[in-house]
């Protein structure tokens, strides 16, 4: 996969994700389709609490998740890398929690996508103590 093919797959990602953060109909099952189906999802909350995720249900599970924690979120990718079938972001994102709290955390996200140029694993790197996502329930 040339560099050129995988950075558009990254900003497609990043154009998913402010979708999901406006809360726009679809946005969420837009986003899983993005992912293969044994795609893993990892970050350091899911580190911490033991937990793995994989499979499109997760990832389902996962960005419903993300959503349900935010009463707003926009997020800014101020920089997006590509490196063979691997993409980098590095966000900001700031909003209000579900509990109206103000929130401001950054961090960065890795994607590796397989041959068809869907996101076969997912890790987001960032501070669990600016921000903590539990697992899904189910």
């Amino acid at each position: 996969m040339s560099d050129a093919n995988t950075l558009d797959l990254a900003k497609r990602f990043a154009e998913a994700l402010h979708a999901v953060d406006a809360g726009e109909d679809g946005a969420i099952d837009a986003m899983v389709e993005l992912f293969a189906d044994g795609a893993s999802l990892e970050n350091a909350a899911l580190d911490l609490s033991g937990d793995t995720m994989t499979g499109k249900g997760d990832a389902k599970a996962f960005w419903s998740e993300y959503a349900g924690q935010f009463e707003t979120a926009k997020t800014e990718f101020h920089h997006v890398t590509a490196d063979g079938s691997a993409g980098g972001l590095f966000w900001t994102t700031n909003g209000t929690s579900s509990s109206g709290e103000s929130l401001d955390y950054h961090g960065a996200t890795l994607l590796e996508f397989d041959d068809a140029g869907l996101v076969k694993r997912f890790r987001g790197y960032y501070d669990t103590r600016q921000l903590t996502m539990e697992k899904p329930p189910g």
